[in-house]
């Protein structure tokens, strides 16, 4: 009742039947082990509670899950719950608490999953903690304000496969204890980790499926100018399905075979791998091949390759603000549907032959104008003055103007778009 009674805001009246005459294994959001008539679970989330976390509940010493998540408690978490010694869930995210994970905390031997993400928590993580929880499998602390490094004792936890540390400000390098753990996702984003990436952890990371470094200070090998030994390691990952290193001025030449995903070279065994996201970075080279790629912001060169388009889960691409040349591939992804507005395309199909020809025709100078206003280099880069000239004069030619050309920044006429 303690905990009731520390709740100031109940708009759900959620607690309505949480009264001291009554049983309390019958209360809303408790459950019991009937024989031993002992509180187990305490499934309280998303109710729209507001108050401060009662330390009473560490009396509930029999207690597997306390979920708490999805509500308005406040202030800190209490270090009494290190009385819990039989919890294994203890999910209180998507709440407004602060202050430091307890070094309490430590005395959790069984759990197994902790989720505080999305808090106002601040302060450093306890190594203790990971000493002793090593039955530690889900770990997120992401959306929070945590800062220090990531301990080394991480490493303790044999079981760990999920590890959400994403949108803090942990500083330092990832521990080389990750590889005693069986990581399956790790999402470390949006930090200020530096150094060298860990080509010798990833490489030891053989259960890896997600790896999200994106929008930390990472470099490459060789001052930042060499991707080799990186990809190089990740050819032992062979479950990977997502890599995501945007946003860090990676240097370096991708590896021709980068998409290829048939054994050869830097990505010889990555398989699986269907995302890739690397917009945003001081890249060079050439590249081919996956479901998902994002490869923006960098300074790739030469020509869109033409077998993408013989890639049919491929469904969605990025090649923004590059340095490639010639014409974009038809076909597959490059289809005009999955290019520009599907209903644009549909809405051509319908007119008369010689009306749908120009809206092809138009159609396909709006791709090459996007195309054109995306340069990185103001010398083939079109002003604004000139996109907005070629815009009115593709409008002028739908209304059937013939006298509109395309002189500006295409370089094509309205005599050259009505000739086979």
């Amino acid at each position: 009742m303690a905990f009731k009674r520390a709740i100031t805001l109940d708009p759900n009246s959620t607690l309505a039947n949480w009264e001291e005459s009554g049983d309390v294994c019958n209360f809303a959001g408790v459950f019991c082990n009937k024989p031993k008539h002992r509180v187990v679970r305490l499934f309280l989330a998303e109710c729209g509670l507001v108050g401060p976390l009662s330390p009473f509940l560490s009396n509930l010493t029999g207690l597997r899950k306390l979920l708490l998540y999805d509500n308005y408690f406040f202030g800190i978490i209490p270090s009494d719950f290190s009385n819990l010694r039989n919890l294994h869930f203890l999910q209180l995210d998507g709440n407004n608490l602060q202050g430091s994970i307890p070094e309490s905390f430590a005395l959790f031997s069984k759990l197994t999953l902790l989720m505080i993400n999305d808090n106002n928590l601040t302060g450093t993580l306890p190594p203790s903690f990971f000493s002793n929880c090593t039955t530690l499998k889900n770990l997120d602390l992401s959306r929070n304000f945590f800062s220090g490094k990531i301990p080394q004792e991480i490493g303790n936890c044999p079981k760990l496969w999920n590890l959400n540390l994403y949108n803090n400000q942990f500083t330092g390098q990832l521990p080389e204890s990750l590889i005693n753990t069986s990581m399956a996702s790790l999402d470390v984003e949006y930090n200020y980790l530096s150094g060298v990436l860990p080509s010798e952890i990833f490489g030891k990371l053989h259960t890896l499926e997600h790896l999200h470094l994106s929008f930390n200070n990472m470099s490459s090998h060789d001052n930042n100018t060499n991707l080799g030994p990186f990809f190089g390691a990740l050819e032992n990952c062979t479950k990977l399905t997502e890599l995501e290193l945007a946003g860090m001025g990676i240097g370096g030449t991708l590896p021709n075979s980068i998409g290829r995903l048939n054994l050869t070279n830097f990505l010889g065994n990555l398989v699986q791998v269907n995302s890739l996201f690397l917009n945003d970075n001081l890249l060079s080279g050439d590249f081919k091949n996956l479901e998902s790629i994002d490869l923006s912001g960098n300074h790739l060169s030469g020509k869109i390759p033409v077998s993408l388009n013989k890639v049919h889960t491929l469904t969605f691409i990025n090649f923004s603000f590059n340095e490639f040349e010639g014409m974009i591939p038809s076909g597959g992804i490059f289809e005009m549907e999955k290019v520009v507005d599907s209903s644009l395309v549909r809405a051509s199909r319908d007119q008369f032959p010689e009306v749908k020809r120009m809206w092809d025709v138009a159609i396909g100078e709006l791709i090459e104008l996007g195309i054109l206003c995306t340069q990185e280099s103001p010398s083939t880069r079109p002003t604004m003055l000139d996109a907005a000239d070629d815009l009115d004069r593709l409008k002028r030619y739908l209304s059937g103007d013939t006298t509109a050309t395309f002189a500006s920044s295409l370089g094509i006429s309205s005599s050259t778009l009505g000739d086979d």
